[in-house]
């Protein structure tokens, strides 16, 4: 049979890498319980999680996740995680599927420390917000 572990001579990819970027969730499985490194890394810093993760395959993230060989964390060799990367490009979908993962590993400071920081926008609907009830709060009437 073929290695799970072998690498395409055009790019240095895995088959699970390439099965990852494409949310083949059956090809992601059969791979692993075949042995396919879970946290292979190709020469071009291309990873399974990190190509599940950045094309939205939210399923295909969990399973990677659920090896227990993955850490989405973890920076590739230009310095972004799948997390960071995830965040950055606003898939949420997949950011969920990390904060659960990350909790339930009981790494929820890890989920802290990863969150964006508000925006002045945010800064300014939450303190309009609390104006809006600050005024509301004076202007009911009374019950005496």
């Amino acid at each position: 049979g073929a290695e799970p572990n072998g690498t395409d001579k055009a790019y240095g990819l895995s088959p699970l890498v390439l099965s990852a970027m494409n949310g083949a969730d059956g090809c992601v499985e059969a791979l692993i319980a075949a042995g396919a490194n879970a946290a292979f890394m190709s020469e071009s810093g291309a990873e399974p999680l990190m190509a599940a993760s950045s094309k939205g395959h939210v399923s295909t993230t969990k399973l990677l996740l659920n090896t227990g060989k993955v850490d989405p964390l973890k920076a590739n060799h230009l310095g972004l995680s799948p997390y960071e990367h995830a965040k950055n490009e606003s898939l949420d979908e997949v950011v969920a599927a990390m904060d659960a993962w990350l909790r339930s590993n009981g790494r929820v400071e890890d989920v802290a420390d990863q969150s964006p920081q508000p925006t002045s926008t945010t800064l300014l609907d939450e303190r309009m917000a609390s104006l809006d009830l600050a005024e509301g709060a004076g202007s009911a009437p009374s019950s005496a």
